[in-house]
C-alpha cells in the first residue's frame, strides 16, 4: 500500500506542477498582444450579444468597458428577459449614449436556459448584420483591446472560435472571496493546457458561418447553458476552440457570499456533468488524485509519532508532500494583483480544496440545477427536460 501511495503522489505532484508551469506564462503573460497585423476599417463586423439579468454593483462600470473598446466596427446588443427587469434602466441609459448599442427583450424561456434564450434573441436582433458573434458576461471589466484581442484569430481565418477567460481581483482577505480568486486562477491555469481548453461564455467569439455550420442555435435553443454544450458539441465534431491568452477580463470582489461561491461551484461542476460527461468523470478522477495522496500523507504523519505502525521514511515523505502542496498554493498569489497575507491564503486554499470535494460529491446523484430564478431538470447532454420558475430577480 505504501508504494501505491508513493506512486499517487508523485503523480499528483508531477501534474499540479505540470499545470502550473503550462498555465504560468498564460496568466502572468496576459496583457501581451497576439501577434496579429492591425484591424481597419475593412474588418469583420463584430456583433456584441450580452444577456443581463438583475442589477449588480460595479455593472454600469463593466458594461461601458464593453462598449469603449478600439475594435474599428462592432454593435452590442443588451438582452434581458424581461422589461422591468432591475437592469433595465442602466441598459437604456448606456444605449441612449451609444450609438452602437441597443437594449431588446427576449421574454422568459421554455425550453432551455435563460442565458441561452437571450442570447439566441441577440444574435437574431443582429440577423446578418455581424460577421463574427461575440458573447460577453456583464460583471466583468474589459481593457480596451479585449475585443480586438478576441476577435482576432476569428478575423484572420485561423480559426472560427475563440476563447478568453478572467481573473478575479480579491479585494478583501475573506475566506470565501480568496476562495473565489482561487478558484478561478486554478481553472485559468487548466484553461492553458489545450487538451483542456474549453470555451467560456463570458468572453468567447464565434464566425457567422460556423454558427450556422454547427447548427449552434439548434443546440442552445433546447439546452440548459451555452459554453459547456458548446464545447461537448465542438468534442463530438473535432472543432478546434483558440485560447487567446490576452483576451483577459477582471472581476473585482469583495466581501463574496459563501452562498453564492457554493451556487457557482455547484453549476459548474454540473455543467460539466451534463454537458460533457467524459470531462466530469475525468475531474472525478483529478479530486480522487488530489485527495486521496493528501489524505495518507497527513494519516502517515499522525500514525508513525502515535502508533509507530509505519516504516521511518514514510513520515519525512508524508511531510514532504505536504510541503510541496503548502509551496503550490502560495505559488498561486504570483498570479493575484494584489499580495495577499499567507495565512489568509493558505485557509482559504485549504477551504477550496474540501469545498470543491464536497461539491463534486454532491453532484454525482444530482438530476437538477438552480440558476438565478430557475431551477432546470437536466437530461444527457444538457438537454432541458423541464424548469421551474421561482420569485423573479433572485
Amino acid at each position: 500500500m505504501l508504494t501505491v501511495w508513493f506512486l499517487a503522489v508523485a503523480v499528483q505532484c508531477a501534474l499540479l506542477f505540470f499545470i502550473y508551469r503550462r498555465g504560468r506564462a498564460a496568466l502572468l503573460g496576459g496583457t501581451a498582444e497576439l501577434p496579429y497585423p492591425p484591424l481597419g476599417p475593412d474588418a469583420p463586423k463584430v456583433g456584441v450579444i450580452i444577456p443581463v439579468a438583475g442589477q449588480r454593483a460595479g455593472m454600469e462600470t463593466a458594461l461601458r468597458s464593453l462598449l469603449e473598446q478600439d475594435y474599428p466596427c462592432y454593435e452590442v446588443v443588451f438582452v434581458t428577459a424581461e422589461t422591468d427587469d432591475p437592469a433595465v434602466p442602466c441598459l437604456q441609459k448606456l444605449a441612449a449614449e451609444c450609438a452602437h448599442a441597443r437594449h431588446v427583450t427576449a421574454g422568459r424561456a421554455s425550453r432551455c436556459g435563460q442565458k441561452n434564450h437571450n442570447i439566441l434573441c441577440g444574435i437574431a436582433a443582429l440577423g446578418k448584420n455581424a460577421d463574427i458573434y461575440a458573447f460577453c458576461d456583464s460583471t466583468h471589466t474589459a481593457p480596451r483591446a479585449f475585443l480586438r484581442t478576441l476577435v482576432q484569430p476569428v478575423a484572420a481565418g485561423e480559426t472560427a472560435f475563440s476563447t478568453g477567460y478572467h481573473v478575479v481581483d480579491a479585494l478583501d482577505d475573506q475566506p470565501v472571496t480568496l476562495g473565489y480568486q482561487i478558484t478561478v486562477i486554478f481553472m485559468r491555469l487548466v484553461q492553458a493546457v489545450s487538451v483542456f481548453t474549453q470555451p467560456w461564455g463570458g468572453a468567447m467569439t464565434i464566425s457567422r458561418p460556423a454558427f450556422e455550420r454547427y447548427r449552434i442555435e439548434e443546440l442552445w435553443a433546447v439546452n440548459v447553458v451555452d459554453d459547456c454544450s458548446l464545447a461537448g458539441l465542438l468534442t463530438a465534431r473535432r472543432g478546434h476552440m483558440h485560447l487567446c491568452p490576452a483576451a483577459l477580463l477582471r472581476t473585482p470582489i469583495a466581501a463574496h457570499a459563501r452562498k453564492q461561491w457554493v451556487a457557482w461551484f455547484d453549476r459548474q461542476i454540473l455543467f460539466l456533468k451534463f454537458c460533457t460527461p467524459a470531462m466530469w468523470h475525468l475531474m472525478g478522477l483529478g479530486l480522487v488524485l488530489l485527495f486521496v495522496p493528501t489524505l495518507c500523507s497527513l494519516a502517515l504523519l499522525v500514525s508513525r509519532p502515535i502508533f509507530g505502525c509505519a516504516p521511518v521514511w514514510s513520515a519525512p515523505a508524508a511531510a514532504a508532500h505536504l510541503v510541496f502542496l503548502l509551496y503550490f498554493a502560495l505559488a498561486l498569489r504570483d498570479f493575484s494583483a494584489r499580495r495577499t497575507p499567507a495565512p489568509a491564503w493558505l485557509r482559504a486554499f485549504v477551504l477550496n480544496y474540501w469545498l470543491l470535494g464536497w461539491v463534486y460529491v454532491r453532484s454525482i446523484t444530482c438530476r437538477h440545477l438552480h440558476w438565478h430564478d430557475t431551477t432546470y431538470h437536466v437530461g444527457a447532454g444538457g438537454r432541458v427536460i423541464s424548469l421551474d420558475k421561482h420569485t423573479k430577480h433572485v
